[in-house]
Formats: C-alpha cells, structure tokens, sequence
C-alpha cells in the first residue's frame, strides 16, 4: 500500500518582492525532505536557476503554471521513485506561445542523460518543427482528451553516429 504524500507548502512571493533571496530557504527545506515528504513551492515566476540545482542532487522536479502569472513547483526526493534525470512542465494551462517559450528554455538546461516531459492541452506542431530543428529528439503521444505529453531529450553525437535515446 502506498503511503499518502506530505505537502510542506512554502510561498516565496513575500520573499522576492521584499527583497530577500529564497534560495538559501528553499534548498535548506528541499534537502530536509524525509520519505514521503514533498515541497510545494509558489512562486511568482519559474525559476529555472533553481531548479537545474535541484535536479543536479537528484531532487525530482514538477512545474505546474497557472495562468502565466504563479507557478507551482513540487519538489521531492523518495526512495525508490524513478529519477528520470529530468524536468516535467504541465502547461495545459498555457497558451501556445507561452508554452513554446517555457519548452525551449527549459530544454537548454538539459544534460547528457536528461529528459523534459512537458504535458500540452494542444497539438504542438509549431513546437515539435522548431525543437527538431535544433539538437533535440522530440517524441509526442496523446495522453487522452486535450492532454499531449512531448518527451523532449537532447540529441548526441559520438563518432559520426546518433544517439536517439536518453540514457544511452
């Protein structure tokens, strides 16, 4: 039986707008984690510096955006979960554009071994064009009624050939 997970809510908002740094806070709370434990954090914009360090100790990172203006990002480190070596993106809530903007920013910051899943509430033709154009490997399946899922991860070259697959 799996056991439910533990929330600890942090709102770093206050934080930003009075000036005060959160990273400090919020790798200090991320790292105290305990099986099962998982950090919500809000924040008023997505903060990719932070989560690249994350995901470099092995921290498991969900984005949630909502509406352009807050992000949700839920941080957890459980024995025994899957560590892609990657970053998830639930954009349903996000106009194309927008979407585009955050895939192609965040794909950037993908290592060697890294995968971006990234869930759409559109078909991105426009995106997939754009990421294959550049060294990625893109792969897009529907997830069910207006939820796509694109797995993006970076294209490598080792002596002439192609390395079409993470982890490989």
């Amino acid at each position: 039986m799996e056991e439910e997970a533990h929330w600890i809510e942090l709102d770093v908002g206050g934080m930003i707008s009075s000036g005060v740094q959160p990273f400090p806070v919020v790798m200090e709370r991320a790292r105290a984690l305990g099986r099962g434990e998982q950090l919500r954090l809000h924040v008023p914009f997505d903060p990719l510096p932070l989560r690249s360090v994350l995901l470099s100790e092995g921290f498991i990172v969900d984005v949630r955006e909502r509406d352009g203006s807050a992000v949700v990002v839920e941080i957890r480190r459980e024995e025994g979960a899957r560590d892609t070596g990657g970053m998830n993106l639930d954009l349903r809530d996000v106009g194309e554009d927008q979407a585009m903007a955050r895939v192609l920013e965040a794909a950037s910051l993908l290592g060697r071994d890294e995968e971006l899943v990234a869930h759409l509430k559109f078909f991105p033709a426009d995106m997939l064009e754009e990421l294959r154009s550049r060294p990625y490997e893109v792969e897009c399946e529907e997830a069910g009624p207006g939820c796509r899922v694109v797995r993006i991860w970076r294209r490598l070259f080792i002596m002439g050939k192609t390395n079409l697959s993470p982890g490989n």
